[in-house]
């Protein structure tokens, strides 16, 4: 795969120009700022003139990368106070989601005219109303979806309590029904929140922006379980093999084209003023550049023992990631074979098989696209949760 050699390639440039990189205490999380950098001036560029960009801080809290976000001037999504007091430092605008919000985080964004609340709930803007001493207070609305995420949101039947409110400004409307989306999906969106505007009209003469939320799926990585990967060393073959895909910023672009395309078909015409259109990638802006680095300690039973575990990779249990032994010298050939973390749980395992010469002992293994709800997410349980370097002009610095 060419991705995989970029990655040997990248590492065995790295090891040679500096040193430090191969004495690093493994495991680690490394960010490749000048990756990052250039991916995010794409993502700049792409969306001038057409969206503005949020970045979702749930999706990796590291201050380097909310930093870098916010000199590209995108704005952030935030869902609890320390998100909020750090976002409002550094970035423009600052939008306040989450189903439910505590009485603190609804004062700190009433009384600050970064950040806009998305209003989940009836109740919430009553709540808004005791808090805000009789203010009017400029929000968005989250719209409840048909489907399973259903729960998230105000449904069609309780918008118009919610736009009569005297308690709120309606300025924005907020539509997200989940990851993974596609061009049928968006388009189904859309036509839904069509067919809101329209009925809601009157009540939504102040709207001054739609946010479709994120969940623009970066590739890199396709899935696999535990129960698969074990049932696969059993020898039962019916279950689908896991398939891995590069990251494709063409197939994203495409992805936001067309969103943009349907929002100025159906959204623009029919609104009272046309509106700007919000978008809040996460796993696009902190995946693509940020590899989780560890080392291989053990080799027993069929297994690649390493020392980075699911403790510092929550959310890749269920996901095959692209795995690289840097060590390697030959062919960048796949290795067939279950790499382990050293937790004691039958479900540590990262991946069921890896590119490059067979594993050693003391090989560095490279996991990529690991920025996204892994460092965020990351917990103490039996190993320590790694730490945060950056790479810039061939600098290492321990960042968080």
């Amino acid at each position: 795969m060419q991705r995989v050699s970029r990655i040997h390639n990248v590492f065995s440039k790295l090891k040679q120009r500096e040193p430090m990189f191969a004495r690093l205490k493994t495991p680690f999380f490394l960010l490749l700022e000048d990756d990052q950098e250039a991916h995010l001036k794409m993502l700049e560029h792409s969306a001038r003139g057409r969206f503005e960009i949020f970045y979702v801080y749930k999706t990796n809290l590291n201050p380097r990368i909310c930093e870098m976000t916010a000199q590209h001037g995108f704005g952030a999504e935030v869902v609890n106070l320390q998100e909020m007091k750090r976002a409002v430092r550094i970035h423009g605008k600052v939008l306040l989601n989450g189903i439910h919000k505590t009485d603190e985080e609804l004062l700190f964004a009433i009384r600050n005219s970064k950040v806009r609340i998305i209003v989940d709930c009836l109740e919430e803007i009553q709540r808004i109303a005791e808090l805000s001493s009789g203010k009017r207070v400029p929000v968005g609305i989250r719209i409840s979806l048909p489907g399973e995420w259903h729960r998230y949101g105000i449904s069609s039947k309780d918008l118009p309590k919610a736009f009569s409110s005297d308690a709120i400004m309606v300025e924005g409307l907020h539509v997200h029904n989940g990851h993974e989306k596609d061009f049928s999906t968006d388009r189904q969106n859309m036509l839904y929140l069509r067919k809101i505007i329209q009925k809601n009209r009157k009540h939504l003469t102040n709207m001054k922006w739609v946010d479709i939320g994120g969940g623009f799926f970066p590739g890199g990585y396709g899935r696999f379980s535990q129960v698969r990967s074990a049932a696969k060393r059993l020898g039962a073959s019916f279950l689908a093999k896991p398939s891995i895909r590069d990251f494709d910023y063409k197939d994203v672009l495409g992805l936001l084209n067309n969103i943009h395309r349907f929002f100025i078909r159906y959204i623009v015409p029919v609104c009272p003023q046309e509106p700007k259109l919000y978008i809040e990638p996460g796993m696009l802006i902190a995946n693509p550049n940020i590899y989780f680095i560890t080392k291989v300690v053990s080799k027993k039973a069929g297994y690649i023992v390493v020392d980075g575990g699911t403790n510092n990779l929550p959310v890749m249990k269920g996901k095959a990631h692209i795995v690289v032994n840097l060590s390697t010298k030959g062919d960048l050939r796949r290795i067939n074979g279950p790499v382990s973390g050293p937790l004691p749980r039958f479900c540590d395992v990262v991946a069921d098989y890896y590119f490059g010469d067979t594993a050693q002992i003391g090989d560095l293994i490279a996991i990529a696209d690991a920025g996204a709800y892994t460092y965020s997410y990351a917990h103490f349980f039996v190993r320590p949760v790694a730490h945060f370097y950056t790479i810039k002009d061939g600098r290492i610095r321990k960042i968080g």
